[in-house]
């Protein structure tokens, strides 16, 4: 959840910098776990995702496509 900016001056050199406060809501128990920058599944992406993906014909954020052919949300299901 984050709040508004606060805007602050450095004291000699009179830049002006913002911190946005923000509070972490999804269960980190370890500092490393508020940056999320560790895949919590790897999802495996083969030439044939590649091909699917290059080669559809409509768009790639549809339902269909991404029911049927997208390696993430296909991923995100069968976990």
């Amino acid at each position: 959840m984050g709040f508004a900016p606060l805007v602050l001056t450095l004291p000699h050199s009179k830049l002006p910098y913002r911190i946005a406060p923000s509070l972490e809501t999804t269960g980190a128990t370890h500092p490393a776990d508020l940056m999320h920058d560790q895949a919590e599944i790897e999802v495996p992406i083969d030439i044939r995702d590649f091909i699917t993906t290059s080669t559809y014909s409509g768009n790639l954020g549809d339902k269909t496509y991404l029911l049927n052919h997208d390696p993430f949300i296909r991923a995100v299901m069968q976990h």
